[in-house]
């Protein structure tokens, strides 16, 4: 305890200029939303914001988990319930929503101030302080943070959980850190059920990191801890879904994206070679999410993409870099503003299908400053994404030292990137926003190192 607090007193300036600086942007935002009334209005309970809220009234109202409006209303696992937890204390004391909203910032703030904490321990202070600081400063995080929505609960946990692994990895081959970081991906799925499929990296550290160093037998041993950790923060859930609606699925909302956002997508793509059977499910099945449809929901999904593998593998490889290049800060000035800034057909046709005719279209309707957020926006993202990228290059250096941090860290992003096509979007990238920003200072460091010793004559 004692050398946390001195690390704390030697760091405290550094500290300090990393909170101002998550929390200031974000304090700013709030009292923008507020002055404009965004948080009494559709432009704040929009999208996602309205089933968390409706989940935590029907917990307060009927003890059920539900999106449900009726009464009493049918239970469904369509979110996952902690967020919405997280949301009762606020109905239950009929506080506004805005004061859960200026706690989102307070707690976005001291994530980073955590991710700078816990990277100068494991990297140097040039590399935890440029990644805590574009963390404190990403618009749609800070954006997030502003929004009832589960990012702000879902990122620190995520975040949290990647972080003890990196600690077992590079500080210290203890199993206790991987332990933390079960429990963190258990909570984290109880967020978004995405955070369910990492888990898997847990005991693939265990047994990757303890081999040789340990008999097999402490490994499984090691294993079942870990796996009882992540269980037993999901047993009640999983529990609850087996007897209410005879499934073991962590959310039904896993079905309706599968049919709603992959395969109606698909089956744009694939034109007349999309199978009859799927065209009747889109007209059959409801667009509004029904919990009493989700068994079809994922036959006719699962139908489709199996009938056409190899045309699915092409259509998402196309949609994958949207997770990385979208960035939609457009948005978040459009919130702030009045009138229209730009049309919807023409903003989405730059995404949709990124041709000169259709930047074209969309820079004739929108504002001069309105073009170079997109623009600029979208340059800084392709240069993170590419610098992000070369740090493969490391795995090939003989004397780098953290190739164990660099493999977890892209195959995490992998992983997450195959469990977000082909739906890609700004929201979708925060939670690996601050691995890609690592793994990009990383790389960065290392190859300007790297050019300096080049420039000097030294070995390299």
């Amino acid at each position: 305890m004692k050398h946390i607090q001195n690390f704390l007193r030697e760091h405290r300036t550094v500290i300090l200029v990393i909170g101002l600086a998550a929390l200031i942007p974000r304090l700013i935002l709030f009292g923008l939303f507020l002055e404009r009334g965004v948080y009494d209005s559709w432009k704040f309970d929009y999208g996602d914001g309205i089933y968390y809220t409706q989940v935590a009234k029907n917990i307060l109202a009927h003890g059920t988990i539900s999106i449900d409006l009726g009464e009493p209303p049918a239970p469904d696992s369509l979110r996952t319930p902690l967020y919405s937890f997280f949301l009762i204390p606020i109905f239950y004391f009929h506080l506004p929503l805005a004061f859960f909203v200026f706690l989102q910032n307070i707690l976005g703030a001291l994530l980073v101030v955590f991710l700078y904490v816990v990277l100068r321990r494991l990297f140097t202070h040039r590399v935890a302080f440029i990644v805590s600081l574009a963390v404190a400063l990403e618009p749609y995080w800070i954006f997030l943070s502003n929004r009832i929505i589960a990012e702000p609960l879902f990122v620190p946990l995520f975040v949290g959980a990647h972080l003890a692994c990196l600690f077992f990895l590079i500080h210290k081959r203890d199993a206790r850190y991987l332990y933390l970081a079960a429990a963190l991906f258990g909570l984290a799925a109880l967020t978004r059920p995405v955070g369910f499929y990492f888990f898997i990296f847990v005991p693939l550290l265990l047994i990757l990191g303890l081999r040789g160093k340990v008999s097999l037998h402490h490994i499984i041993q090691k294993i079942v801890i870990a796996s009882s950790c992540f269980l037993i923060i999901l047993a009640p859930w999983f529990i609850r879904n087996r007897i209410t609606l005879h499934s073991w699925s962590i959310s039904s909302v896993q079905e309706y994206n599968l049919f709603n956002f992959n395969g109606k997508p698909f089956c744009e793509w694939l034109g007349d070679a999309c199978d009859a059977e799927f065209r009747t499910a889109i007209e059959k099945l409801p667009e509004k999410f029904d919990q009493d449809f989700a068994k079809e929901y994922k036959a006719a999904g699962i139908s489709l993409i199996r009938n056409h593998l190899v045309g699915y593998a092409l259509f998402s490889l196309q949609g994958m870099p949207s997770l990385f290049l979208n960035n939609a800060y457009v948005d978040i000035l459009q919130i702030l503003s009045d009138q229209p800034l730009y049309t919807e057909r023409s903003f989405w046709a730059v995404f949709t299908k990124p041709t000169l005719s259709s930047l074209r279209e969309y820079i004739g309707t929108a504002p001069p400053g309105v073009v170079f957020v997109l623009v600029f926006g979208k340059f800084l993202l392709i240069v993170l994404t590419v610098l992000a990228m070369s740090a493969v290059r490391l795995l090939f250096v003989k004397q780098y030292t953290h190739k164990g941090a660099i493999i977890f860290l892209i195959a995490s992003i992998a992983l997450y990137t195959v469990l977000s096509t082909p739906i890609g979007s700004p929201r979708l990238r925060t939670p690996i926003f601050p691995t890609l920003v690592l793994l990009a200072t990383l790389s960065t460091s290392w190859h300007y190192g790297w050019y300096r010793r080049l420039r000097q004559g030294g070995k390299h």
